[in-house]
């Protein structure tokens, strides 16, 4: 089963990026030279079609000159409704803990 964010958050994205290129008053096929990806891939990520690695964003974002962070400024943490998320059956979460990025212990603050 593949796990899935919740689908405004590619248009979210995509509307920061569109919002940015048109200020700069660039097209979309100049936005592709600038950031070395093809047009129609820029256009599929302002409409929220694709869900962009976190290397294309960073491309996206230097061809900009905005900072990762700013196009992620209208995304709130609780928009990422994780718990929509299966990390277990995706893999992230064995992998996360092999990495030791996941406690499996639970804090008790009952004890003194």
């Amino acid at each position: 089963m593949k796990s899935k964010l919740p689908h405004h958050l590619p248009l979210t994205l995509g509307a920061a990026i569109r919002s940015r290129r048109k200020d700069l008053r660039l097209s979309q096929e100049g936005l592709g030279f600038r950031s070395r990806l093809h047009r129609t891939y820029v256009a599929d990520l302002e409409r929220g079609a694709r869900n962009p690695s976190l290397m294309s964003i960073a491309k996206v974002a230097k061809a900009l000159n905005v900072s990762l962070s700013d196009l992620f400024t209208n995304i709130q943490a609780e928009d990422a409704d994780l718990d929509a998320v299966d990390f277990k059956s995706s893999g992230c979460h064995s992998s996360m803990m092999r990495h030791g990025h996941v406690s499996t212990q639970t804090n008790d603050k009952s004890e003194t």
